[in-house]
């Protein structure tokens, strides 16, 4: 499971300018599913404009779902995870 949160989630804006040195993200991510990873959780804060906005910045790639959730989801996510790493 990949979950992106704040400005993270700019990495899947095909069109994103990576600062100098850095490699463009949308590019890994758009690799997720050669990894068997079909979905993208983007994490919303609570309010529901940033829920909305996140739906409306987001798009699918290829083979790999986007979804928005709330801090409540993730917490259910997160509960039900066999693993979890954080970075």
């Amino acid at each position: 499971m990949v979950v992106l949160e704040g400005l993270a989630v700019g990495a899947l804006n095909a069109n994103q300018l990576a600062p100098t040195g850095e490699a463009n993200l949308f590019k890994q991510l758009s690799a997720m599913p050669l990894y068997d990873i079909e979905r993208i959780y983007c994490l919303a804060n609570d309010d529901a404009n940033d829920v909305t906005e996140f739906n409306t910045y987001t798009h699918d790639i290829e083979g790999l779902a986007i979804e928005t959730i709330t801090t409540e989801r993730w917490h259910q996510l997160v509960a039900n995870a066999k693993h979890v790493l954080n970075f």
